[in-house]
């Protein structure tokens, strides 16, 4: 939910009112979501993590639009992998190669994260941060959606409340952006019907 205020702050992207709702709707959703029962340490990491994922939604609508996604997308997991490699080495205890890690990684490396990071990148292309933040806040409501359906997990009614506030965000966002874009076609059209009838006054 910061990927809004960032990008106000470093690029100057306006928020409106009901992107401000939405917002707060999608904040409320995740906190009751997550089953928040008091702060600790771990939770100061998450809270850090969430300024860094805040910051790479706000740049890539931003350079989206001025680069080419996918090769975005490319030097993104490059820069991971070179920055994560080191780490990788030294803290790995047990080192195997088998038939189940290599499906995880085809799974992980190429479909969760090459591919679901270029269809980002191209698709933020055509949005605002706001929109995908509230959008991405889905990534909750999905988890548990297959936590229940594959291991059996139960949340309680505060939890599904903050799912259903997530998934309201997330309309509430979408048919602004809807409303948005209509009127800017509208205003082309009038603008347009102006100029045929007079168009001296467009020279």
């Amino acid at each position: 939910m910061l990927a809004p205020l960032l990008a106000y702050m470093i690029y100057g992207i306006s928020l409106n009112r009901i992107d401000i709702v939405g917002i707060l709707l999608a904040f409320i959703g995740v906190y009751l979501l997550s089953g928040y029962s008091g702060f600790s340490l771990g939770d100061l990491l998450i809270l850090a993590c969430a300024f860094a994922f805040g910051l790479e939604i706000a740049m890539i609508s931003y350079y989206s639009k001025l680069v080419n996604p996918t090769m975005l997308a490319f030097w993104q997991i490059f820069a991971v992998a070179i920055l994560s490699t080191p780490f990788a080495i030294f803290t790995t205890v047990n080192f195997e190669i088998n038939y189940d890690v290599v499906v995880a990684l085809i799974i992980t490396a190429f479909f969760a994260t090459f591919v679901a990071k270029m269809l980002q990148n191209w698709l933020q292309r055509y949005t605002k941060p706001s929109d995908a933040a509230v959008i991405m806040s889905m990534e909750g409501v999905f988890s548990h959606i297959f936590a229940v359906a594959m291991l059996g997990e139960c949340l309680n009614f505060l939890q599904y409340f903050g799912a259903a506030l997530i998934v309201m965000a997330v309309i509430v966002v979408s048919l602004n952006s809807r409303t948005a874009e209509a009127n800017i076609n509208t205003a082309r059209l009038i603008d347009s019907h102006a100029y045929n009838r007079n168009p001296r006054e467009y020279r």
